[in-house]
């Protein structure tokens, strides 16, 4: 997968840093920052949103919170292992 997108923050060049699931996360050549790419548009948001809360998994989260608290920190902690470099961290 080829990032084509600039970086948010700075412009700067972003690198694929690792695919997950239907979206692949990248990390400025410049700046660090860590982003999805490509970027969803305002509109691809404001869908996934729409459908999420009202019968799609963040219904499902809020409803289960407790349950799902560990499949996120399981997430988290694979998105900080992935992007730790010179011994710092996202923490």
């Amino acid at each position: 997968m080829a990032v084509t997108d600039a970086c948010v923050v700075c412009g700067g060049t972003l690198a694929l840093a690792f695919p997950k699931g239907r979206h692949a996360y990248a990390v400025c050549a410049s700046c660090g920052t860590a982003s999805m790419a490509p970027s969803p548009t305002d509109r691809e948001i404001e869908e996934h949103y729409r459908a999420k809360f009202t019968e799609g998994n963040y219904e499902l989260i809020r409803r289960f919170a407790d349950s799902y608290r560990n499949v996120y920190r399981g997430f988290l902690s694979e998105v900080a292992e992935r992007f730790r470099m010179d011994g710092r961290d996202l923490r």
